[in-house]
């Protein structure tokens, strides 16, 4: 189960986002009940956002943003403490396909920055003039050591990119193509980009 706190945005911004206080109550009250893995999102706070074993409480999914990583889980989907199922599926696939993170500690031709803050953790990355070919864009974090190179090919012309610990302040993005890049902050965890331009949509279209 995931609580999620609300975020005032767009066109409902009269109200107050949702407390802390209240999604870690929401949370110990359906832990009572009996459900076994419940945690927070759009909270950025240390184990509330993280899943963890029913039997021994060893964290088995840890998460910051939109970042997840298997921590205690084997093949089998089976806690690596004591042994016991859990329900996800496919625990290692994900690490597997994970983007290459071993290039270089260098920034390429053509760059811009991203600083995080309270109010913006995640952000689109957009190709705004495509080249019509594969291109490849390094993401180099500020205030860690990791750096990954990013592939696009087979129409895709964005992705999400999101902050990866409590010590990233912000990341340069950087590419050697001809292509123009631009990124479009997003609220919180929201997957939606809050450029002006973007036109609500209205439902009777749909």
């Amino acid at each position: 189960m995931h609580f999620v706190g609300f975020h005032p945005a767009y066109k409902y911004t009269d109200v107050g986002r949702t407390d802390l206080a209240t999604l870690e109550n929401a949370r110990v009250i359906a832990q009572q009940k009996g459900m076994s893995y419940v945690y927070l999102g759009n909270t950025y706070e240390a184990n509330l956002n993280d899943t963890n074993c029913s039997k021994c409480g060893a964290t088995l999914v840890e998460r910051y943003g939109l970042q997840a990583n298997i921590v205690n889980l084997d093949d089998h989907s089976n806690c690596t403490e004591c042994n016991q199922p859990s329900p996800i599926q496919f625990p290692l696939l994900a690490s597997q396909q994970q983007e290459s993170t071993q290039s270089e500690n260098v920034d390429l031709k053509h760059k811009f920055e991203i600083q995080w803050n309270e109010e913006c953790q995640s952000a689109h990355v957009l190709q705004s003039v495509g080249t019509g070919f594969k291109d490849t864009l390094r993401i180099r974090s500020l205030g860690t050591n990791r750096v990954m190179d990013k592939s696009l090919a087979n129409g895709l012309d964005r992705f999400i990119i999101s902050r990866q610990s409590i010590d990233e302040m912000g990341v340069i993005v950087s590419w050697d193509s001809s292509a123009q890049y631009e990124n479009i902050a997003l609220l919180d965890r929201a997957h939606f980009p809050t450029s002006p331009e973007e036109q609500p949509i209205s439902l009777a279209a749909l």
